[in-house]
């Protein structure tokens, strides 16, 4: 229960942490002298062009932001890299990542959102999420689809309800994740512990902490950001 309880720990301090970087004022009160001598500059700039170069654009828009609001050499290369990407491949630009399973979502449920939840919340995109886990041989991923038939909740609304969009996007927002090998392997595992305790009964308090967390990463990155990101949970 302890690992139970750091996952939703973590994810809500990294959620804030996130807003945080992403904040413009935030960003600038951090003076660009110390990023050049904690090597600030080369770690920005030339892991943003390494992340394009593995057709990350997502992660690397992100890095940019953050060179930009410190006027870091290099910073203009970089924005010009990124506005090339954006001309050759605006779609892949806009998932943040070449992930080909994403660009068949948004292929046949085009999207004008930036954003993953912008994408979750319809329901069409939502459609085609969840016929892909119900294909899934994973128990883990049929663990969590179950998850879906909750009645008894403490933030959310049942997904059969009128409002249970948001708890429906974040289910098969975190069972995709789960597939496709986002999570690393003891965060796989917690979440499917979690998820199982709460088909029988459990308290879903946790459950619904950790999906709220997953919107809030999801309301603010594309795909290949919020992977990039949620790889790197690891659980103490």
């Amino acid at each position: 229960m302890k690992k139970l309880k750091a996952i939703t720990y973590f994810l809500l301090g990294a959620a804030s942490l996130l807003s945080a970087v992403m904040t413009p004022a935030y960003l600038r009160s951090v003076d660009s002298g110390v990023l050049r001598t904690a090597g600030g500059k080369p770690g920005l700039i030339s892991e943003g062009f390494a992340l394009l170069r593995l057709e990350k654009p997502g992660p690397a828009h992100i890095l940019f932001e953050s060179a930009r609001f410190n006027a870091l050499d290099g910073v203009k290369e970089l924005e010009e890299a990124l506005e090339k990407y954006r001309s050759q491949d605006p779609k892949g630009f806009q998932q943040g990542d070449s992930d080909a399973l994403i660009k068949r979502f948004l292929d046949s449920n085009p999207s004008n959102s930036r954003f993953v939840l912008g994408w979750m919340v319809a329901s069409n995109f939502r459609k085609s999420v969840l016929n892909h886990l119900e294909q899934s041989n994973r128990p883990g991923v049929q663990t969590i689809l179950k998850n879906r038939n909750l009645q008894s909740l403490n933030v959310f609304y049942p997904v059969a309800s009128a409002g249970g969009q948001p708890f429906d996007s974040a289910l098969l927002l975190i069972g995709l994740l789960y597939q496709e090998d986002h999570l690393s392997s003891e965060f796989g595992q917690q979440v499917e512990l979690l998820a199982a305790q709460v088909n029988l009964g459990k308290d879903t308090r946790h459950l619904e902490a950790m999906c709220l967390d997953i919107l809030s990463l999801s309301k603010r990155m594309n795909w290949g950001q919020l992977t990039t990101f949620i790889q790197k949970v690891e659980i103490c």
